[in-house]
């Protein structure tokens, strides 16, 4: 049996290595055709969807709030509060002084002092006063002599000297005569005593009002605050003249907050009274109101929502109150900020 060996030759065949795979190239021709085709698909449906489905607005955040001013010209004495304030009802937030100015000051004093006719009247009825009592006591004393003449002729009469008589009766008109004079005297002196009277009353109601007047302008004053709430601006310092019907400041109820939304005309069709609507806040929070009244008539935007350089836009006011009170604290927390408020332009069953 023969032996098996293998040959020992070297082969003849060869491995053959295999070519290295080829990496594919990033289209970005392609990729940034369906990068734009993809925006341009999104844009055109959120501008679909807020042209026909959403109705968008612009709102603010309010609260009840009472401005402060007077009807008179006022000087701010001192303040017991400042802007961001919480008062209570009855807290006096600052003190004033009612001023007038010179002009107004001269006439006062010249309309509220008896004037020249008035004192030269009261000193004429009291010269003429003079006149009829030095008058009275005259006449007086006339009358005096006169009854002791008419005394000495009744005792020669009775004493039967009959040639007194005539003189006798001459005395006793003379008598009435001086006793006439003396009555009519007396009412003379009463009408000047009494007009005396009536001028003395009048100068003393005249200085009355001009004191009265004077306090009216130079007492201090206190302004106590009518509600419970926030103190909004303060546009007046301490010492400055606030003038009559200027905006001294604003008090803010703490209560009631709500929000003042602007809608586009075209919009109000689809927009009722009792609809909810959602809201965004400035932090991305959200939260829900119902529409509880519109305003009469248009209004401008505020500007912080008007585009610059185009015309002023006028748009309808609607009054959104929160669903809740616990919406309400929320909702005064962002007052004075600027919101955005959503409804669906359609009921969908």
């Amino acid at each position: 049996m023969k032996n098996f060996k293998l040959r020992e030759e070297k082969s003849f065949i060869k491995v053959l290595k295999e070519p290295p795979v080829k990496k594919k190239k990033i289209n970005f021709h392609k990729v940034l055709y369906i990068s734009l085709l993809v925006a341009a698909l999104i844009f055109i449906g959120r501008r679909f969807i807020y042209a026909y489905l959403i109705i968008l607005a612009e709102g603010q955040i309010e609260l009840p709030k009472q401005t402060v001013n007077f009807a008179d010209d006022i000087q701010l004495i001192d303040f017991n509060i400042q802007e961001g304030s919480h008062v209570a009802q009855g807290d006096t937030l600052f003190s004033y002084r009612i001023v007038v100015d010179k002009d107004e000051e001269i006439k006062m004093q010249t309309q509220d002092q008896p004037s020249e006719w008035m004192v030269k009247a009261r000193l004429e009825n009291e010269k003429k006063l003079n006149l009829l009592e030095i008058e009275i006591a005259a006449q007086r004393a006339l009358l005096s002599m006169n009854e002791e003449q008419i005394g000495k002729k009744k005792n020669l009469l009775l004493a039967g000297v009959n040639e007194n008589y005539n003189s006798y009766k001459k005395l006793q008109q003379e008598q009435a005569r001086i006793n006439a004079e003396i009555e009519s005297l007396k009412k003379e002196q009463s009408y000047y005593r009494s007009y005396g009277q009536h001028l003395k009353i009048k100068e003393q109601a005249i200085k009355k009002t001009f004191i009265t007047k004077s306090s009216y302008f130079n007492e201090v004053r206190h302004y106590v605050s009518p509600f419970s709430g926030k103190i909004g601006k303060i546009s007046f310092n301490k010492n400055e003249i606030c003038y009559k019907k200027q905006e001294l400041m604003t008090i803010h109820s703490l209560d009631g907050a709500r929000i003042s939304a602007f809608f586009d005309p075209d919009e109000i069709p689809y927009i009722q009274v009792g609809e909810k609507v959602d809201i965004k806040f400035p932090d991305g929070s959200k939260s829900r109101g119902i529409i509880h009244k519109f305003h009469v008539s248009t209004y401008a935007l505020p500007e912080e929502f008007q585009k610059k350089f185009e015309p002023t836009e006028r748009n309808i006011v609607a009054e959104i109150k929160p669903l809740n009170e616990i919406e309400s604290k929320r909702w005064k927390n962002f007052y004075k900020m600027d919101v955005e408020v959503r409804k669906t332009r359609f009921k969908f069953q």
